[in-house]
C-alpha cells in the first residue's frame, strides 16, 4: 500500500471511522512513512475495523512525526513498532481513555493538549530520551509525582498551561537537564513555601535551569526560597500575578540571573533596588 509515501495529511475526513478493515503483520502499514496528520476526523475510531486474534496494529518502523488532534470519537489506540518517532502531538482528544505503546526510544518531543491525566502518564513512562515536554489545558492534572518523572533525566524544556495543577518543585526535582521551566495559567497553583518544606533540596536538583517563566499564577506571594539554590538561572519572567508582592532579599546571590522581567504585578513593590544591581537587564518593574 503506497510503499514510497512519506507524508500523509487526513484532515476534516468526518465518514472515516478505520483506516483498514483488518490488520495485516505480513507488511508494515506504509513502510516509508515519515510524517502522519489525523485532523479533525470527527468519527475516527482506529486503525482497523476488525480485530483478529494474535494480530498486532498496523506498524509505521519510519514514523517520525505523528498529530492526531480533535478525533472526537477515538477511545483506544495501538501504535506498535514505531521506533523512529521523534514528535508526538495529541490535540483535543477527551474521550481518549487509552493508549497501547512500545517503549519510544526516539522520542524528543512531546505536546498534549486537552487529553485525559492518564495518556500523559502512559507515554511518559515509556519515554526515557524526552527533551521537550509542553502541556495544555489537562484539568485533572493536580500534580507531578516525581516517581513519573526521574527518569527524563534528558528533558530541556517543560511548558505546562491552563492546568488545575496544585504543586509542581517535588516533581521536577529530578529534572537534571532542565534549562528551561514555563508555568502559565495555573490558578490552582501554589509555589509558596509551603511546598518548600524540606530546605529546598528539591531546587537542587535543577542544576541546568536558565529560564523561569511564571504568567498568570494568582496564588504567587513571593518566590519560594528553594530558588536560590538555583544558581544557573539567567532569566526571570513574572507577569500577571496579582499578589505577588516583593523579591527576597537572596535575589542577590544568584550571580548568573542576567534578565528580570516583572510586568502587571500590582501590588509589587521594589524598595531596594540594590538587590538587582547585579542584574544587566530589568525590564517593567
Amino acid at each position: 500500500m503506497l510503499p514510497s509515501l512519506q507524508c500523509l495529511d487526513l484532515i476534516n475526513l468526518n465518514a472515516l471511522e478505520y483506516m483498514l478493515e483488518s490488520s495485516s503483520p505480513a507488511e508494515p502499514f506504509f513502510p516509508s512513512l515519515k510524517t502522519l496528520n489525523l485532523y479533525g476526523l470527527r468519527n475516527f475510531k482506529g486503525w482497523c475495523r476488525r480485530e483478529i486474534a494474535g494480530e498486532q496494529a498496523p506498524s509505521f518502523p519510519l514514523l517520525s512525526e505523528l498529530v492526531i488532534s480533535s478525533c472526537d470519537q477515538l477511545t483506544a489506540l495501538q501504535l506498535l513498532s514505531s521506533p523512529c518517532l521523534s514528535k508526538l502531538d495529541i490535540w483535543n482528544c477527551s474521550c481518549l481513555e487509552s493508549l497501547q505503546l512500545p517503549s519510544l526510544p526516539c522520542l524528543e518531543e512531546l505536546n498534549l493538549c486537552r487529553v485525559r491525566e492518564e495518556i500523559v502518564w502512559q507515554i511518559i513512562l515509556v519515554s526515557s530520551s524526552l527533551k521537550s515536554l509542553h502541556i495544555w489545558g489537562i484539568n485533572d492534572l493536580v500534580s507531578l509525582p516525581d516517581d513519573r518523572l526521574q527518569h527524563l533525566t534528558s528533558l530541556k524544556s517543560l511548558q505546562i498551561i491552563d492546568c488545575e495543577l496544585m504543586s509542581l518543585f517535588h516533581g521536577i526535582q529530578h529534572l537534571s537537564a532542565l534549562e528551561e521551566l514555563r508555568i502559565i495559567n495555573c490558578r490552582q497553583l501554589n509555589l509558596s513555601d509551603k511546598e518548600d518544606d524540606d530546605g529546598g533540596l528539591q531546587f537542587q536538583g535543577l542544576r541546568s535551569l536558565r529560564q523561569l517563566f511564571i504568567q498568570d499564577i494568582p496564588k504567587l506571594v513571593s518566590l519560594p526560597t528553594g530558588l536560590q539554590h538555583v544558581t544557573t538561572l539567567e532569566t526571570l519572567s513574572i507577569f500577571l500575578c496579582s499578589d505577588f508582592t516583593a523579591l527576597p532579599d537572596w535575589i542577590s546571590s544568584l550571580a548568573s540571573l542576567s534578565k528580570l522581567e516583572i510586568s502587571m504585578c500590582p501590588r509589587f513593590k521594589l524598595e531596594d533596588r540594590s538587590k538587582i544591581a547585579h542584574i544587566p537587564t530589568i525590564d517593567r518593574l
